[in-house]
């Protein structure tokens, strides 16, 4: 079975309506960047399913750990805009957007809302520039990976 993407023209959301001008050009501008780097691999990457390869290019646009603060790696970000990249980088390729907010929010904002200084400087900094990668992992009694 073929698997359909959204086009690269296109919004991926009707969100688009309510946003402010700033998010509408983050919106194009994460869509372009998403489409010119990652497209080309889309199948690469389903095939294998492996992406890690591709998440140290996304820090070096600004679009990892958004919603982590600048002192501590992070861009300082809204959620808003976490959303926005993931809607578009998910787009493209939905495993990397998934990827990236596995690494770049659900694990490094905890970390730096919980951890102790030694820990944001040994494990969040790294994350926040694609150093280190992370993996979740959610069960419950009768659902997730177990049943």
């Amino acid at each position: 079975m073929k698997k359909i993407y959204a086009p690269p023209v296109e919004p991926h959301t009707w969100f688009e309506a309510f946003e402010t001008p700033e998010e509408r050009a983050l919106r194009a501008e994460v869509r372009e960047f998403a489409w010119a780097n990652f497209e080309h691999q889309r199948d690469e990457c389903d095939a294998k399913f492996r992406c890690k390869h591709l998440l140290p290019l996304v820090p070096e646009k600004g679009y990892l750990a958004t919603v982590v603060a600048k002192e501590h790696g992070g861009e300082g970000q809204s959620l808003s805009t976490s959303v926005i990249i993931a809607q578009e980088m998910g787009g493209v390729i939905p495993s990397l957007a998934a990827y990236r907010a596995v690494n770049g929010n659900f694990v490094s904002k905890p970390l730096e809302e919980f951890g102790t200084p030694e820990q944001i400087d040994r494990f969040l900094r790294p994350l926040c520039a694609a150093e280190y990668t992370t993996a979740l992992a959610i069960s419950e009694p009768t659902a997730g990976s177990v049943v």
